[in-house]
């Protein structure tokens, strides 16, 4: 999974919290090699990253906005390009943050489980994204 570094650090931890509650040592190590699964790739010169996030702790949705220039003037394309991955990590963002507050009134899973679960909703999301938002049923 190659995410923003804040995303990456919730996901590390999720995955942290897992290990130590793992009933077996091989379960243990099977979450230790997902979470080796995860990296992070600061934006290049001049590139800005948008990603939505979910608060651990406060269980607030968030987006994170990575500039690697402090300064970007960037072409009105861009600009609107830009906009629209905002407005699309901030519904992102939204739902991660409802998935995570209803499968807790719902569920007596535990939070890595909650957490797994919502990694596993936002590669489906991906997966959409990568497909033109389109399931295998539709045309």
């Amino acid at each position: 999974m190659n995410t923003d570094p804040i995303s990456a650090a919730t996901h590390y931890r999720a995955q942290l919290e897992a290990i130590t509650q793992s009933r077996s040592h091989h379960e243990a190590v099977r979450r230790a090699q997902k979470a080796l699964e995860i990296t992070f790739a600061a934006p290049s010169y001049d590139e800005i990253e948008v990603a939505s996030g979910l608060g651990l702790n406060t269980g607030q949705p968030f987006v994170s906005l990575a500039v690697s220039n402090p300064v970007v003037q960037l072409p009105v394309g861009k600009a609107r390009e830009i906009g629209l991955q905002l407005l699309g990590a901030a519904g992102e963002a939204e739902s991660d943050g409802f998935v995570m507050s209803w499968l807790e009134g719902v569920s007596e899973l535990s939070l890595p489980q909650r957490a797994a679960l919502l990694q596993e909703f936002r590669a489906y999301r991906e997966k959409l994204k990568g497909e033109g938002g389109r399931t295998n049923d539709e045309g």
